[in-house]
This record gives C-alpha cells, structure tokens and sequence, in this order.
C-alpha cells in the first residue's frame, strides 16, 4: 500500500464576510480584518494546523447576482469591501515559514507585465512560496 497525502486549501475572502453567513454575530468574531494582524493571525493558526495553501479568490466587481443591480449590495454591505489580496498576501507570507499562498489576479484588468512584477516580487520576497490562479473567459 502506498502512502497518500492530502493537501489541504484554505479558500479565504479579503473582505467584510466569510463563507459563513451570519458569522459576524458570534461573540469570539474578530473585527479587526480591515489590520494586517488579522491576516496574519490566520496564516499562523493556518500554518500551526498543517494547511498547505491559503487562496484569495478576487473579483473586481460587486455582486448584482440576485437582483441585476450591484446597490443592493452595497445596502446589505455584503462583498462591498475587498481588498488588494496580493498585499494580504505578502503580510500573510511575513508571519510564516511554510505555508504557500495563492490569489487569484487577472489579467483582463491589469497589463500582464504588471502582474508579472508583482508576483515575481512575491515570489521572492516569500521564498518560492506563491502561487497564480489563472482564469480566463
């Protein structure tokens, strides 16, 4: 038999909201995501637990999912905040040593050159530790 690894993802929001809908009534929730220390508190528990990868998606527009029109969004305050998740990134990178970290970037709404620097510059400033996700349409 063969030893089998898993490899575990975090799937995060750089945002006002998590995947958890109503989470932010819970007494022990942390409001303080707007803080680099934050991001970093996730990467270290991330890291303690074993997880591999912490991933941002990113969209470069507010949801006008349910109702065609982004303004009830922006009402409800839901995704309405969103963050740059190549810097969450780099403060995520400088409170650990191991764990990879991945974003989505996109190159329909920045040059590829740009996007190029600043995942090079990532990369070595986190020591191999970064990673692209593609999407193309």
């Amino acid at each position: 038999m063969t030893d089998r690894m898993m490899t575990l993802v975090a799937f995060l929001q750089a945002q006002n909201c998590s995947n958890l809908p109503g989470s932010w009534r819970h007494p022990s929730t942390m409001l303080d995501f707007l803080t680099p220390e934050y991001y970093q508190r996730i990467a270290r528990i991330l890291e303690a637990g074993k997880i591999q990868l912490a991933f941002f998606d990113d969209r470069l527009a507010l949801p006008d999912l349910y109702t065609g029109n982004h303004l009830e969004a922006i009402n409800a305050g839901v995704r309405a905040v969103k963050m740059d998740p190549s810097t969450l990134l780099m403060a995520m990178g400088m409170a650990t040593s191991q764990l990879g970290l991945g974003t989505t970037y996109s190159t329909t709404y920045y040059e590829p050159y740009h996007v190029a620097r600043v995942f090079a510059t990532m990369d070595l400033m986190l020591k191999g530790r970064v990673g692209w996700n593609i999407v193309t349409c």
